[in-house]
C-alpha cells in the first residue's frame, strides 16, 4: 500500500481510483498519521475520482469530524449480513 501512496501524482489522466478495494483504509491499526498521508494526495489531484468503502463507518465518521471531505471522494459503507435460508 505505501509504495502506490504516490501514483496518483504522477497520473495526468483523470482516473478513478477503488481505494484499498481488497482492504480497509478505516481498519483500526491503519494510523490517522497514514490517513492524513492518503488524504493529502487525493486533495493534491482533484482531477481523480477515489471511491472508498469501509466497515467501519464510526471511524471513518470520526477521522473526519471537524473537516471538509474533498469533493473528488466517493465514501461509501458496506455492510455483510449472514443470508439464512429459513429468513
Amino acid at each position: 500500500m505505501e509504495e502506490r501512496l504516490e501514483q496518483p501524482l504522477l497520473r495526468q489522466k483523470p482516473t478513478i481510483y477503488f481505494v484499498n478495494s481488497m482492504s480497509d483504509l478505516f481498519h483500526e491499526d491503519i494510523p490517522n498519521t497514514f490517513l492524513d498521508r492518503v488524504f493529502s494526495v487525493i486533495e493534491r489531484t482533484p482531477h481523480h475520482t477515489y471511491q472508498i468503502l469501509t466497515k467501519r463507518s464510526e471511524r471513518m465518521l470520526n477521522y473526519f469530524a471537524g473537516q471538509v471531505v474533498p469533493s473528488n471522494i466517493w465514501l461509501g459503507v458496506s455492510i455483510s449480513e449472514i443470508w439464512n435460508s429459513k429468513n
